[in-house]
């Protein structure tokens, strides 16, 4: 009976192995060699530090995928574990003097043989884990240090006279360019006759336009005195937020229709498109600075202001905000002409630099 019990613990521990080597080899779903080979890329890139700032971004998403895949196999059978070592708890420890049931014995190595199988890949993305995230580290340095020396390299300054008749040439040559699509648009015959049948719609956008750009603001400011002034409770305020955002809104509404119009009228070619595209934008950086300047500094008599400033003093936020709205949008809109251009550096530090 004796080594019945024996045998019956033998065959029950060997499943236990079985099931551990089992689980544990599920575990290892993730190519490793395939890890070990983009590792070893990424090592030598960071050595060298020879590939593009772009190369290394794709290598470090490269990395950051594989280390969450890591990430996310440390927790796999997280559930299996802490049951194997619970049962490992319920045996008790070895006694001082070795002594115990060979039953008990065989079913503790058995177990710690299993437990020592399901942390093998465990261990194994824990090392592969330290590893990515190391070298996403030595990658992001690389990254840094090249912004770094890019922001302290010393360019062609705009100070400099003989720079300014380079940035005037590439801006007149950027409106030449502009000017002749116009023109050469305006030679076809096909879409000049589409144009003269369009022109009642596109004079129908520009008006809509011109109207929501200049008297938008005014009405959203109007309707918005009329709902806050006097009035201090949570209702009136939410309610005269919201329409003051017209402010924003209705001029920006104004001036997409005007875009449309132009490219209604069919003579917009490549350059005007990335000129339009980038102008939009940049009067939203304005407007925006000018709503946030009015709802910051109001004109009108609140009974409780947001700063405690007077008049004069609100009116000259009004204007400066106004003024670092225009100024953020005019640079830009000159860096986005300026790629789109292909300015030289020298010309794109010259017409920046005044904004």
């Amino acid at each position: 009976m004796r080594h019945f019990f024996a045998c019956l613990c033998l065959c029950l521990g060997l499943a236990i192995i079985c099931g551990g080597a089992t689980q544990a080899r599920a575990q290892q779903s993730l190519d490793y060699a395939a890890w070990e080979r983009t590792a070893e890329r990424a090592e030598d890139a960071i050595s060298a530090a020879r590939a593009s700032t772009a190369a290394l971004e794709t290598m470090r998403d490269q990395l950051t995928e594989w280390r969450q895949n890591f990430q996310a196999a440390q927790s796999e059978n997280s559930n299996t574990i802490r049951t194997t070592q619970e049962q490992l708890a319920t045996l008790g420890v070895l006694p001082e003097d070795g002594l115990e049931a060979i039953g008990i014995t065989m079913q503790r190595d058995a177990l710690n043989v299993r437990l020592a199988e399901l942390l093998l890949p465990v261990k194994t993305a824990e090392i592969a884990q330290r590893r990515a995230s190391g070298l996403i580290q030595g990658v992001d340095d690389v990254i840094r240090s090249r912004q770094a020396e890019e922001l302290l390299r010393l360019g062609p300054s705009p100070l400099v006279p003989t720079n300014w008749p380079i940035g005037l040439r590439a801006l007149l040559l950027s409106i030449e360019q502009v000017k002749f699509e116009f023109t050469d648009a305006w030679k076809n015959p096909v879409q000049r006759s589409e144009l003269k049948r369009d022109v009642p719609g596109v004079l129908l956008l520009a008006a809509i336009g011109l109207v929501f750009m200049f008297r938008g603001r005014r009405w959203s400011r109007r309707l918005s005195n009329k709902v806050m002034l006097n009035h201090k409770d949570a209702g009136h305020w939410i309610a005269g937020f919201v329409v003051s955002l017209g402010g924003l809104f209705l001029p920006f509404a104004g001036l997409l229709t005007l875009v449309l119009a132009v490219y209604a009228t069919g003579l917009v070619g490549v350059q005007t498109d990335r000129v339009l595209t980038a102008f939009a934008p940049a009067v939203f950086l304005f407007l925006i600075s000018g709503w946030l300047a009015i709802r910051i500094f109001p004109s009108w008599v609140m009974q409780s202001l947001p700063l405690a400033l007077s008049p004069p003093e609100r009116r000259a936020g009004r204007l400066y905000g106004a003024l670092l709205g225009m100024i953020a949008g005019v640079i830009y809109f000159l860096d986005q002409v300026s790629k789109a251009f292909q300015w030289t550096e020298a010309a794109h530090n010259v017409l920046i630099f005044p904004g």
